[in-house]
């Protein structure tokens, strides 16, 4: 449970993981996570099944304490609690391993998101998450927010061993037998509506395409995970002065960022 109290090292919690525990300590407001250790990873990497069933009730009881912070409830409404599936290792390896977004839609998320926001945003959130776990597990989601959840913490911890992630490794030398911790947090979608224009992240100072001086990110107009689109590389960078006019200065990369 990462409160602030966990106290426990960057090599226990990895970098997201302590990262959150020293932010909430100082009462900074982020989103609650909780986080799942190397022990139980190692564990799971030689006995999935087992060790699943082994810590699956303290997961719940998890779950439970991350809808009491956010006074939301997991996998349906009025307020649905959506969370994010994420690895950290205490080194970073951007985009090799995998991760799931906006977790724990269903029928009854979707109609509260449409309720809440608009018919379209929920459509392109449910479409974005279905697309986004059938990729990094194989299978179509569940309307069972925990089963849902179930296969994505399995799907995150193995995707340790992806091929993407293997090559990683051995490229910058790190120990292949090290296994990164996993967190589940509250995820916040990046347009609760559909903006107006399209908004930009997350920006960069540089291109990474031809690498020269320019501020860059990601144009998108309805997505809550385009963030994701930008490591994944499923949505392409452009130069900011690339961006229309009608890109408001809130959602356009500052001209000061190409310095």
């Amino acid at each position: 449970m990462l409160d602030g109290q966990a106290e426990h090292s960057r090599e226990v919690l990895g970098n997201k993981g302590h990262g959150i525990d020293v932010m909430r300590r100082h009462a900074l407001p982020v989103p609650p996570a909780f986080c799942i250790t190397t022990e139980v990873g190692v564990r799971y990497l030689a006995d999935p099944d087992p060790t699943m069933d082994a810590i699956w009730d303290v997961v719940i009881e998890r779950m439970g304490w991350l809808e009491a912070e956010t006074s939301r409830t997991f996998g349906r409404g009025p307020r649905p609690l959506l969370v994010s599936v994420r690895s950290g290792a205490t080194q970073s390896m951007p985009g090799m391993m995998d991760t799931i977004l906006d977790l724990g839609v269903n029928d009854a998320v979707e109609q509260a998101l449409a309720r809440a926001c608009t018919a379209e945003f929920a459509r392109d959130t449910r479409r974005r998450f279905n697309r986004m776990y059938r990729r990094v597990t194989g299978q179509h989601p569940a309307e069972d927010p925990y089963e849902q959840l179930r296969v994505g913490i399995g799907a995150v911890f193995t995707s340790w061993n992806s091929p993407r992630a293997k090559a990683y490794r051995e490229h910058y030398g790190r120990d292949d037998q090290g296994v990164p911790r996993w967190s589940c947090r509250r995820w916040c979608s990046a347009t609760r509506r559909p903006a107006p224009a399209p908004v930009c992240s997350p920006p960069v100072t540089r291109s990474p395409a031809q690498t020269n001086r320019s501020a860059t990110g990601c144009p998108a107009v309805r997505a809550t995970t385009w963030s994701r689109d930008w490591w994944t590389s499923s949505r392409s960078p452009r130069c900011a002065t690339s961006y229309p006019p009608s890109m408001t200065s809130l959602s356009r990369p500052p001209a000061a960022w190409s310095n």
